[in-house]
C-alpha cells in the first residue's frame, strides 16, 4: 500500500501538469468568441454601406449567431456570399470590405458573413478544425438567401483562408444551391502536403474562377497550376486569371478584381 501511495504522489503533479498543457492547447485552438464580439462591434460601429443581419445555424458543433453584413438592390442579377480570410470580419479592409461595396454597385445583392476566428497564435492546422463550423455559417447564408430571394443565383467570393472554407464546404456539398464559385488568393498558408484537403474537385459541378495576384504569397503562385488542373475537372466554363501587378490582399486593386469577377459572371449565361 505505502509503494501505491508513492506513486500516485509522484504521478499527480505530472498529470496535473499534462492536463493544464493541453487545456492550453486547446483553448489556444477554440474559435475565440470573444475576438469575434469585438470584430462586430468594430464592424457596426464603421457600418457605412449595408446592414447588419444575424445568422443562426442548427448544427451542434457551434452555438449562438453570427453577423452577417447585407446589401440589396431591386435590380439584382447575382446574390453574393462574401467570406473573408483568417481572424478577419466581414467589412475588413483586406479586399472583402472594399469588394462588397463595389459588387453592391453592379446590380448584386451581398451578405459579407463572419466566420470562425482564432487566437492570433493559431497556424493553418488549427484553422483546419474550424472547417466544420465554417460550413455552417456557408450554409446558413445560403439558407438565408434562399428564403429571402430565391429566384436569384447564388455566388460565393472568398479571400485567402475564406477561400480555403469555401472550397472545403463545395468538396463536401456539392456546392448545392450556388450557381458558381470565385477564389482569391487560394492555397495562401497551405503546407504541400495539405493542399488537397482544401480543393477536391470530385463533387463540384459549378463554374469556378481560380482568381491570384502576380506578386501573391509564395505557396499561392506554387500550388497555381496544382490548383488549374483541379479546376479543369469542375465545369468548363472555369477559369483561372492572373490579375498583374497584384499583391496577396491586392492592394489598389479592388475596382480592377470587382471588374473582373463581374465579367466572368456575366459570361456564364
Amino acid at each position: 500500500m505505502p509503494i501505491v501511495t508513492t506513486q500516485i504522489k509522484v504521478y499527480l503533479p505530472f498529470l496535473f501538469v499534462t492536463f493544464l498543457a493541453v487545456l492550453s492547447s486547446s483553448l489556444l485552438n477554440a474559435a475565440d468568441r470573444e475576438k469575434e464580439n469585438r470584430i462586430a462591434t468594430q464592424s457596426l460601429q464603421t457600418l457605412f454601406v449595408g446592414e447588419p443581419i444575424w445568422l443562426k445555424h442548427n448544427k451542434v458543433e457551434e452555438s449562438g449567431e453570427f453577423l452577417g453584413l447585407l446589401t440589396t438592390s431591386s435590380v439584382a442579377q447575382f446574390s453574393i456570399i462574401m467570406v473573408h480570410g483568417t481572424g478577419q470580419g466581414p467589412d475588413t479592409s483586406y479586399l472583402i470590405g472594399p469588394l462588397r461595396e463595389i459588387l453592391s454597385e453592379k446590380k448584386c445583392n451581398t451578405l459579407s458573413i463572419q466566420m470562425p476566428v482564432l487566437s492570433d497564435k493559431a497556424v493553418y492546422k488549427d484553422y483546419l478544425r474550424e472547417f466544420p463550423a465554417a460550413r455552417n455559417r456557408i450554409e446558413a447564408a445560403i439558407t438565408y438567401l434562399l428564403s429571402t430571394q430565391p429566384n436569384i443565383p447564388i455566388i460565393i467570393v472568398a479571400h485567402s483562408m475564406g477561400s480555403s472554407m469555401m472550397m472545403d464546404w463545395a468538396s463536401q456539398s456539392g456546392a448545392a444551391n450556388v450557381h458558381a464559385l470565385v477564389a482569391i488568393g487560394l492555397g495562401a498558408i497551405n503546407e504541400e502536403h495539405l493542399l488537397s484537403m482544401t480543393f477536391s474537385p470530385d463533387k463540384i459541378n459549378v463554374p469556378v474562377l481560380d482568381l491570384f495576384g502576380e506578386k501573391d504569397y509564395e505557396a499561392v503562385l506554387w500550388s497555381a497550376p496544382i490548383r488549374k488542373k483541379n479546376i479543369s475537372s469542375t465545369n468548363r466554363k472555369s477559369r483561372q486569371m492572373t490579375v498583374m501587378k497584384a499583391d496577396h490582399f491586392f492592394n489598389n486593386m479592388e475596382e480592377d478584381t470587382a471588374d473582373i469577377i463581374w465579367s466572368w459572371l456575366g459570361a456564364l449565361n
